[in-house]
């Protein structure tokens, strides 16, 4: 996706989580164990969660934080990871018979992110940067979340 500017790449991922949260839910009494089962589908959404967040961070909202006019904005995006994060750990330390509800507290924590992302901060960031500078940041966060996904996704967790 070389060329993709940043909100763009951010959008394709949002959409992404939304489709895993979906096979999470779903996957309610079904198979324990295994690939398909809700813990290890919970696993891959951790994994592209944190990779996602932490590029997020040392990319466009490191762009952001300078800047008077997106600055709060970053600030709350930036406690909102805090709390996603926090509510991953307790996801992934859940017993199975309390998976799904957990994962449910998650989902509307990432829903009112996302909503408020591709909102007020996406419209806010638009104002200080400009195609170009949007597609720099798109190929920087490609990169960061890369390498976050090859290192499991660990970093601040």
């Amino acid at each position: 996706m070389a060329g993709t500017d940043i909100f763009q790449l951010l959008e394709k991922d949002h959409r992404e989580v939304e489709q895993l949260f979906q096979r999470i839910l779903s996957s309610r009494g079904e198979q324990t164990t295994g690939m398909g089962s809700p813990m290890a589908l919970m696993n891959q959404l951790a994994h592209m969660l944190k990779a996602h967040m932490a590029a997020e961070e040392r990319t466009l909202y490191a762009s952001l934080m300078d800047n008077s006019k997106t600055r709060e904005i970053v600030n709350e995006s930036r406690k909102e990871h805090e709390e996603a994060r926090g509510l991953i750990n307790e996801v992934a330390a859940s017993q199975s018979n309390v998976l799904i509800s957990r994962v449910e507290v998650l989902q509307q924590a990432i829903q009112h992110h996302v909503q408020e992302e591709e909102g007020r901060l996406f419209r806010e960031a638009r104002q200080v940067i400009d195609q170009q500078m949007a597609s720099q940041i798109g190929s920087r966060f490609e990169q960061e979340k890369s390498r976050e996904m090859g290192m499991g996704g660990t970093a601040r967790t």
